[in-house]
């Protein structure tokens, strides 16, 4: 048990990074879909073995679909997010030497400022200043919030609609000569 929160205290010593919302949200989505996947890749692995095992697996997906999230997470969490950061600070320095290239060439020939980027700061700054005036505490309340209400409907979309889908379909074809649309 100590393993698992020092990994999970070493995941989150990662909020520091200001690209870590997205990051955890890419992350999220990567863990999911990888969960989903391999969900997905062991009950086509016991299909052939036609056995009990097939069946109970089949039958409780959903509980195989979060212990491979549980794994996941524990396991390749902070890499996973941790490769995310290092994208994103890529993305944001290859921006900010495309902007400032931008901006110094329109400088050296009009010698004003650009039009483009006055009103895109303008904008932007309306956008953003009501969550810059929140204090700290309260702004990354409202960040992992987000996050986190997002990945539980992402979980609940690849989880539960899903495999409840693929259940309904097995149920309601079962009865009808045994046939099985998807595991």
């Amino acid at each position: 048990m100590n393993y698992i929160k020092k990994r999970i205290k070493s995941l989150l010593e990662l909020k520091s990074d200001k690209n870590f919302g997205p990051a955890v949200l890419l992350g999220g989505k990567a863990i999911i879909l990888m969960s989903f996947f391999l969900a997905m890749q062991t009950i086509a692995l016991v299909k052939p073995l036609e056995s009990s095992i097939e069946r109970m697996l089949s039958d409780n997906m959903f509980v195989l679909f979060t212990c491979y999230l549980a794994f996941f997470v524990i396991m390749a969490g902070k890499e996973i997010i941790r490769l995310h950061l290092y994208a994103f600070s890529k993305l944001d320095s290859i921006i900010r030497k495309s902007i400032d290239l931008y901006s110094v060439k329109y400088w050296r020939k009009n010698k004003k400022d650009s039009k483009f980027l006055t009103k895109f700061a303008s904008s932007q700054n309306r956008i953003v200043r009501p969550f810059l005036k929140m204090n700290p505490r309260k702004r990354n309340a409202l960040m992992m919030s987000l996050v986190l209400t997002y990945l539980a409907f992402d979980y609940m979309r690849f989880g539960l609609l899903q495999m409840l889908t693929i259940h309904l379909a097995n149920l309601l074809t079962e009865p009808l000569g045994g046939i099985k649309i998807a595991s």
